[in-house]
């Protein structure tokens, strides 16, 4: 397996750092959890494998410090553009770009900060 550049990609973790590859990621701007997402892609070899074994093992050095949850997947997580982003002067989820609102993501840091719904005020 090799990590992947992909399209969404803010950061390099590792960079600098020789020791380790440098693994490109999504920094999920305003996620409470802080969630980083990577893309790995598996040889012809690999495919192989995981096909007809249905297993992947994925090791973790944790350094003899407590495990971090991880999640691995085979679908694309939502990752929203680093303009995109929580607006402390309005209390939205705003594409500082052109302003434009998302509710979805809205109503979802809402919760997570204990705040009231969120409405759209009718001119």
């Amino acid at each position: 397996m090799t990590p992947t550049v992909f399209a969404e990609q803010t950061a390099v973790a590792g960079k600098g750092q020789p020791e380790y590859s440098q693994l490109p990621c999504h920094q999920v701007v305003g996620d409470p959890q802080g969630r980083v997402v990577f893309c790995w892609t598996l040889s012809w070899k690999e495919r192989l494998r995981v096909l007809l074994s249905g297993k992947l093992w994925h090791q973790v050095l944790t350094f003899r410090q407590p495990l971090q949850p991880q999640m691995l997947g085979v679908e694309k997580p939502t990752m929203l553009h680093p303009a995109i982003r929580w607006n402390e002067g309005n209390l939205v989820v705003q594409d500082h770009r052109d302003g434009t609102i998302y509710e979805e993501a809205t109503e979802f840091e809402r919760s997570v900060r204990g705040l009231p719904r969120f409405s759209r005020k009718q001119p």
